[in-house]
């Protein structure tokens, strides 16, 4: 039996390896972005379960931008690894929302509503 307590990084990046090679595979090399807003809740927030927490908003462009700054122009001692992960969330939303909404029309893997 698996140990549920941790989860293996190895298998992590080898799901996201395997989400964009799926990508690339179809075609999609870009995402369009019609609403750059979206909803979502801090990360501190998310597991805290003793109340519901308040949802806030998120913006691709700021994800994009941020992550930019923090993986590419900062070096690898400041990164700071929550704020990073938040953004990456939201680009990941941004890939979901477009394969529910019929936007990534390259992609032979299909949708699912």
């Amino acid at each position: 039996m698996e140990n549920q307590n941790s989860i293996q990084l190895g298998e992590m990046k080898g799901f996201t390896d395997r989400l964009f090679d799926t990508l690339r595979r179809s075609g999609v090399e870009s995402l369009s972005v019609p609403q750059n807003f979206y909803w979502t809740v801090h990360s501190s927030d998310a597991f805290a379960l003793a109340e519901a927490p308040a949802p806030t908003m998120g913006d691709i462009w700021d994800d994009l931008a941020d992550l930019r700054w923090e993986l590419v122009d900062t070096p690898d001692e400041a990164v700071t690894l929550w704020h990073a992960c938040d953004h990456l969330a939201g680009l990941f939303k941004a890939i979901a929302s477009a394969d529910i909404d019929g936007r990534l029309k390259n992609s032979k893997a299909g949708s699912r509503k």
